[in-house]
């Protein structure tokens, strides 16, 4: 039989990549950044990603998933569009941190960010350093 200090070191350690994830919902139409996106946020090893193409499919996963702390979302898609989505979630789940993306070179005021709800708005192409700082600096908020 091994003693607790032979047992102790069989133990696994807990590292940053095995702490509780932050589940995030990330909202795009287009394919290709969503599956960048999650692929850069689930290899960072902090997240637990969702996507969503549309505002309405992003909808629907928040009715069912409520574990989801942060999400994403495009400014500009077919159907409800980021700001939409992020006023509907902030009737529905205002504790959600909401992020608006763009690839237009305008963004929007202070004053039109705060009706959506939405905490900040990242320009397209997202700069990856640049969203892992800002989820980082949201998470510690939320905490």
């Amino acid at each position: 039989m091994r003693d607790q200090t032979e047992r102790g070191r069989d133990s696994p350690q807990i590292t940053p990549r095995m702490r509780e994830h932050t589940c995030v919902l990330l909202v795009d139409d287009d394919q290709g950044l969503l599956r960048t996106l999650q692929i850069l946020l689930e290899d960072e090893g902090s997240y637990r990603v969702f996507t969503a193409g549309s505002g309405e499919q992003a909808l629907e996963i928040l009715s069912r998933e409520d574990r989801i702390e942060i999400v994403l979302t495009d400014i500009s898609m077919p159907g409800i569009s980021g700001p939409e989505l992020c006023c509907e979630m902030e009737a529905r789940h205002p504790r959600i941190v909401k992020v608006l993306m763009t690839a237009h070179r305008w963004t929007l005021s202070d004053r039109e960010l705060r009706e959506t709800g939405a905490k900040s708005c990242l320009a397209k192409p997202i700069d990856p350093t640049q969203l892992l700082e800002l989820l980082e600096t949201l998470c510690a908020q939320a905490r």
